[in-house]
């Protein structure tokens, strides 16, 4: 079993109902194989200097000012889930104000460059079990279904076309492109799971 647990807020209900997700995810070898890469890929290493350069800590602020995202964080902590915890857990790692929410590994044995890197995540994730898990939980879990809901809704589409639209988050498309990162793929699995339009340029 994971060590890893969802942050609660309020009752508790969505952070209980994604914790099942986690509790599928190798998360622990997931993390040994980042702090790796982090260590001793070079190719790696360029992409966590990356994110503490101004240009990526603004398109971070950018999107954190966007009315539409204070609206999700505000819904998913009111939902169960101390979404202003895990944000701000980000902004301290990027050196960026936090948000305040309204009312010793292993040696391993890794591939190398930042594709290498995402074919060794994908090597241990559990998509199956997470696909099946999804499914139930949209079946059985309310509260599970209404997050969903959220994430398919306009609010979270206006996200979406701001990110599309914003240079910096397309400058860092153009960069995960020239490291081997499917980028269709994930467009094509946003809008085939949320039923999302993504406008992104890939």
């Amino acid at each position: 079993m994971n060590a890893y647990h969802l942050p609660r807020a309020g009752n508790g209900a969505l952070a209980d109902e994604l914790q099942t997700f986690l509790d599928v995810i190798p998360i622990d070898e997931m993390v040994s194989i980042l702090l790796e890469y982090a260590s001793n890929d070079a190719e790696f290493q360029k992409v966590l200097t990356y994110l503490q350069t101004p240009e990526f800590k603004g398109l971070v602020s950018d999107l954190e000012a966007l009315p539409e995202v204070h609206d999700l964080m505000n819904y998913i902590q009111k939902a169960g889930v101390d979404v202003y915890y895990l944000v701000n857990v980000a902004n301290r790692y990027l050196g960026l104000k936090e948000l305040t929410p309204q009312s010793t590994f292993n040696t391993l044995k890794i591939t190398g460059g930042i594709r290498g890197f995402l074919d060794d995540i994908k090597a241990i994730f559990p998509l199956e079990k997470v696909r099946a898990l999804y499914r139930e939980k949209l079946v059985t879990s309310h509260v599970f279904a209404d997050f969903v809901a959220q994430l398919k809704s306009p609010t979270f589409q206006r996200i979406i076309n701001y990110l599309c639209a914003n240079p910096n988050f397309n400058s860092l498309l153009d960069k995960a492109k020239a490291n081997g990162v499917d980028v269709v793929a994930v467009k094509q699995l946003l809008q085939t799971i949320l039923g999302l339009n993504v406008p992104c340029k890939v």
